[in-house]
């Protein structure tokens, strides 16, 4: 199914359809990560955009229900170089393309996202409209210009719990081996002693009471996130 991106600049890129056929408006964006699509993608943070991955090859490795940000994609649309149907991962259940047109999420490949991601670099992120309807370019064009701009809106409301929960699941992942063997071997340098003992000192007294008084932590973080904030 073609598909086609037209920028509220003028520039039409055509495609082929991954995703779900429809029509979307928002804002045009990029993410250079090489892996990640699908933390990407469920990231509350990216409601009402349209995601541009500069990785070339994408869904290479599907998608599983470990991985997600949220119960569903927050992202109004994704555009990428190549999309890969034929997943490998053993934790994987579905495609990438499957599960974005299972959430009505419109999707576009095989356009020059090097060319879009300069531009979009170049001039800053733009309104856009993703189609697998056969419109005319003006008509698309005149649509990205009358939607609303990211400015005041309300995107909160979209991607919000219906009803407030509890958390209560604590991380009691172990310490990886390597880590923790690797520590007495560092501190038998001097120049590398004298600049860690501080750091990880504060480090494992946050864990120890971390460790002795849970409810100080409800939220289950690393103690390295404390220490850094």
């Amino acid at each position: 199914m073609k598909a086609k991106l037209v920028l509220e600049n003028g520039t039409v890129f055509s495609g082929e359809s991954f995703g779900s056929p429809g029509e979307v408006t928002g804002e045009v964006v990029f993410n250079t990560s090489l892996t990640g699509y699908e933390e990407i993608f469920t990231d509350p943070s990216y409601a009402g955009q349209i995601i541009t991955m500069t990785y070339p090859l994408i869904g290479n490795y599907g998608v599983n229900q470990d991985d997600m940000e949220s119960n569903r994609p927050c992202a109004s649309g994704v555009i990428v170089k190549e999309y890969i149907g034929d997943f490998s991962n053993f934790r994987a259940t579905v495609s990438l393309g499957s599960w974005l047109q299972s959430h009505g999420v419109v999707a576009i490949q095989g356009i020059d996202t090097r060319m879009l991601t300069r531009m979009l670099r170049t001039d800053g992120a733009m309104r856009g409209i993703l189609t697998t309807d056969d419109v005319d370019d003006a008509t698309l064009l005149a649509k990205v210009r009358a939607s609303p701009p990211m400015l005041n809106l309300d995107l909160a409301t979209r991607v919000t719990c219906e009803a407030s929960y509890t958390w209560d699941e604590v991380d009691m992942t172990p310490a990886d081996p390597a880590v923790v063997l690797m520590v007495p071997v560092l501190f038998t340098v001097p120049e590398i002693r004298q600049k860690l003992v501080l750091p990880f000192a504060v480090y494992a007294a946050v864990s120890l009471v971390f460790l002795l008084v849970p409810r100080l932590n409800p939220g289950g973080y690393d103690a390295l996130h404390w220490v850094y904030i």
